[in-house]
């Protein structure tokens, strides 16, 4: 395994150093991004937060649908063809020519909106009336900035990794979060409106660390408008991907207006244990899908279907060896978690009492939403974008109705938008297994990954009932003591919190280190890498 420092050479990076670099960024990335809701949640009100959170749907609604959805599906792709055959000066001319459409585009969007966000918000948000309506709109027309810079950002990424240089670009969301936490910190000063300008300044230093290695790599900005034959392909290769970003934006979009009539911090709650809740799904699901991806498409490429399946086969028992666990403990500790997370700030009990149940509904679908970064690369491998698009075009209307029904016909809690989010994931894992399995050349539910959920489940079961064990324990111990410690301090509830994770995860890797000695040795990342 490289040295660590060597992870953030500005030269051009292997598949393994690109992998754990990634991973151990997105583990930095999500750390950082719940410590800023958790600092959101210790200074602001709740109904400030509400108007935050809402603000983000229309910018990041046109930037998933016009530019994410492109980047990994259309844009890299055409720019590393054109690099791996020997044509950079003309892949530095497809960008050009991208960047000066993507800001003329946005510019002309942003002024659009900007003119017309009283409207929309309140249809995306009808239950905000009066200063909270108007907040949502200020906030909302500030953050057009952002899909400006964003746009640039990505499609300069987009680049860096034609050119295997993976530095910069995997340290631009440290920039991005990290300028964010300064702005909640300023947030008793400057108020929500001080946190959406560092978002800004965020995104911009987002481009910025990025534009400084893509300007060493060669690449010099020339001002075009052209409709090349290269950006005409990355229009037609860009639809499928963009329209399932598209559905999941409005998916959003369909949640923020039903919990802006629920009551006032309920859209906070949802937006920050969502956040909380994809940890394992970046930190696992996504890192395994990123390491493993390279060599399942050169694989099935080659047809080399034996090799294919023992590849396949590995990485759903990595993923479920981490997941099953991690759920299983999330839910023992869910009370402490939420109360440390959303309780020791401005938000009342019965919302921390929301939240644990908003949890709760969101572990339905945390293994499949992990399954689903994984499933969905093995369809990119066999070049089939199609069916990624129908499967997330037909469950996220599934969610929408099932959140509709949850919130306005039975009358739930913003829990209800949870539920309708692992529904989502649970029916494209079940459609993403079902269709891989009749396929003739692919082997899903093998009899060694059949055998390894059961030892994986009841290696969490212990696991669970030893933290459940613990928590009970130290409630008796600060009971009996007359400890100045306990449950409803904040350093009481977090040692209780840590001692039994610890004890969790101990026993979960006590008793796999007899059962399950092979999945144990692949979280060793460097004979992970090795072998990968």
């Amino acid at each position: 395994m490289p040295s660590f420092w060597k992870l953030f050479s500005l030269r051009s990076q292997s598949v393994k150093q690109a992998s754990l670099l990634l991973a151990i960024t997105a583990l930095l990335s999500n750390v950082l991004g719940l410590l800023r809701n958790l600092i959101f949640y210790r200074l602001a009100e709740p109904g400030q937060l509400d108007a935050y959170y809402a603000s983000f749907r229309i910018s990041d609604f046109i930037f998933n649908l016009l530019i994410f959805g492109a980047i990994s599906s259309a844009v890299i792709p055409v720019l590393s063809e054109m690099i791996a055959a020997k044509k950079e000066r003309e892949a530095q001319e497809v960008l050009s020519g991208l960047l000066t459409l993507a800001t003329f585009f946005f510019v002309i969007l942003s002024v659009i909106l900007f003119t017309t966000m009283h409207p929309l918000i309140h249809w995306v948000a009808p239950g905000f009336v009066g200063e909270k309506h108007d907040l949502t709109v200020e906030l909302s027309r500030i953050l057009l900035l952002q899909t400006v810079f964003f746009s640039w950002s990505f499609l300069v990424g987009a680049l860096l990794n034609g050119y295997r240089r993976f530095a910069t670009y995997s340290l631009a969301p440290l920039a991005y979060n990290s300028a964010i936490i300064i702005g909640g910190l300023l947030l008793p000063t400057f108020g929500v409106i001080g946190i959406a300008y560092a978002v800004v300044i965020g995104a911009f230093f987002h481009f910025l660390i990025q534009a400084r290695e893509v300007t060493l790599a060669g690449f010099r900005y020339k001002p075009t408008f052209t409709w090349s034959k290269p950006i005409q392909e990355v229009a037609r290769l860009m639809l499928p991907r963009s329209l399932s970003q598209g559905m999941g934006q409005l998916v959003l979009v369909v949640y923020t207006r039903l919990a802006s009539r629920l009551q006032e911090g309920s859209l906070s709650i949802f937006s920050g244990i969502n956040d909380l809740q994809t940890t394992p799904t970046v930190i696992i699901g996504n890192s395994l899908a990123t390491a493993f991806f390279p060599s399942i498409a050169a694989h099935i490429s080659q047809e080399e279907w034996s090799e294919t399946n023992e590849l396949f086969d590995k990485v759903l028992r990595a993923c479920l060896f981490l997941m099953i666990p991690s759920v299983v403990l999330l839910f023992v500790l869910r009370a402490q978690i939420i109360r440390l997370y959303v309780g020791i700030g401005a938000f009342n009990w019965e919302l921390t009492d929301i939240g644990i149940a908003t949890l709760v509904s969101f572990l339905l679908g945390l293994i499949p939403a992990a399954l689903v970064a994984i499933l969905a690369r093995v369809f990119y491998a066999l070049k089939d974008t199609r069916t990624p698009m129908v499967i997330s075009l037909f469950s996220g209307a599934f969610g929408i109705v099932t959140a509709y029904i949850g919130i306005q016909l039975l009358h739930y809690s913003v829990a209800s938008l949870a539920v309708a989010e692992s529904c989502i994931y649970l029916l494209q894992a079940g459609c993403y297994l079902t269709l891989l399995h009749r396929r003739a050349h692919l082997h899903v539910f093998t009899p060694v990954l059949l055998s390894g959920i059961w030892r994986y489940c009841l290696g969490s079961l212990l696991a669970g009932l030893s933290s459940w064990a613990i928590l009970h324990l130290v409630d008796i111990v600060y009971q009996q003591s007359n400890s100045p410690l306990g449950t409803y301090h904040v350093t009481g509830l977090l040692l209780q919190t840590l001692l039994a994770s610890v004890v969790g995860i101990t026993v979960y890797f006590g008793y796999s280190s007899s059962v399950n000695k092979e999945e144990l040795r692949w979280t060793n990342p460097r004979h992970f890498l090795k072998r990968t």
